[in-house]
């Protein structure tokens, strides 16, 4: 028996498995890992929100684990989705004053697990989950260590984790990355990103822009996904919400700049990063980072690390001012407006986790649990 894990594995023993497809909302992976990222007020929780009422309706159970508000409020935003009785029931509130390793801590989530299975589990925030550990957000250990040791303990049956956080306050040093280290990027499967449109609030009609920045899996269309839309009457009551389509016209592009960028890619010998596409490419800094962006979705170009954790862009095809969009030949890129899919708004869609039980362990965990109070 290996007594480490530095060993080959047999990858032509595994035993072929279809690709993970989304479900929730078209958006969610099964027992993917997952980040929404936006500022303030761009409606990331009550995006989470919707997704998790989707599961609630139909029939699954849902975790928030909360560092952002309290459970006054999250009940109340509940009961504005229309969330009551049994249903309240299958979304389960954690609210941590103390640190995953705390004694008995671990156990206790393993024994929910285990018991409720989730499928889904969004956290808010990271920066939150990040401090209660001690661990520092804009530094990559402290980046990883987050991950590993807080958030994954919550995929243990297969659970997909939906992360909230923030992005930096300047749009034109903002690029495809939450706030602090751009390890976040590297440590999720799906990246999604809001931009308000129309500003949420009680009494009113808010829309935010919904933007793959990542899609590990690639079955999301980029770089728009489409508006996620909420309307609420002057108590708070959800009269209205789902995912719409983006418009059918084409979303502008800085076409001009997008092929100075191309072209300045093609005349370097190997990948740069962002920061010298910025220096050397005369353009205001926000358009800069949605042309090298629009490039990396549609095929163009392609961004793959380098040494000391850079991120180095390099050209893949060259672009010139209306050329097609995306590349064509690029597989699994069709952007919206250009015959990709339609989405009905929020579409429920039942998954389980294709566990089994083992009566062994069953009994382990109920044991644990009996110790501790909680069944």
């Amino acid at each position: 028996m290996n007594a480490h894990s530095w060993y080959p594995i047999n990858l032509a023993a595994i035993e072929p498995q279809p690709a993970k497809r989304p479900a929730t909302g078209n958006l969610i992976y099964p027992a993917g890992r997952h980040t929404v990222t936006g500022e303030p007020e761009a409606g990331k929780g009550l995006f989470a929100m919707a997704l998790a009422v989707t599961e609630i309706r139909a029939g699954n159970t849902v975790a928030w684990v909360d560092l952002e508000s309290d459970e006054e409020f999250v009940a109340e935003r509940l009961r504005c989705f229309g969330v009551e009785g049994d249903e309240l029931r299958r979304f389960c509130y954690f609210h941590p004053n103390d640190p995953i390793g705390t004694l008995g801590a671990t156990e206790a989530i393993s024994v929910f697990l285990y018991q409720r299975r989730p499928t889904i589990v969004i956290l808010d925030a990271f920066a939150g989950l990040a401090d209660l550990h001690g661990l520092d957000s804009w530094k990559s250990d402290g980046v990883e260590r987050t991950y590993r040791l807080v958030i994954e303990p919550w995929r243990e049956y297969d659970a997909a984790t939906i992360v909230i956080d923030h992005v930096v306050k300047s749009k034109g040093d903002r690029g495809r990355f939450a706030a602090g280290s751009e390890r976040k990027l590297g440590a999720v499967d799906v990246h999604i990103g809001l931009d308000v449109l129309e500003p949420f609030g009680r009494g009113r009609t808010g829309r935010a822009k919904i933007s793959i920045h990542k899609d590990r899996f690639g079955f999301l269309p980029r770089p728009r996904f489409g508006d996620f839309l909420l309307a609420s009457d002057d108590a708070g009551t959800v009269t209205t919400c789902g995912i719409e389509p983006p418009p059918i016209e084409e979303e502008w592009m800085p076409t001009a700049l997008m092929a100075k960028v191309s072209a300045y890619l093609e005349r370097q010998r190997e990948g740069v990063p962002r920061s010298s596409i910025k220096r050397d490419v005369k353009g205001k800094g926000e358009y800069l980072i949605a042309a090298i962006d629009h490039l990396i979705a549609g095929g163009y170009a392609i961004e793959q690390p380098g040494e000391r954790g850079a991120k180095l862009v390099t050209s893949l095809h060259a672009y010139h001012d209306g050329d097609p969009f995306p590349y064509e030949g690029t597989a699994g890129n069709t952007s919206p407006g250009h015959g990709g899919p339609t989405r009905s708004p929020f579409p429920v869609s039942i998954h389980g986790n294709g566990n089994t039980s083992d009566q062994a362990e069953l009994e382990r965990l109920e044991g644990i649990g009996e110790e501790m109070g909680l069944t």
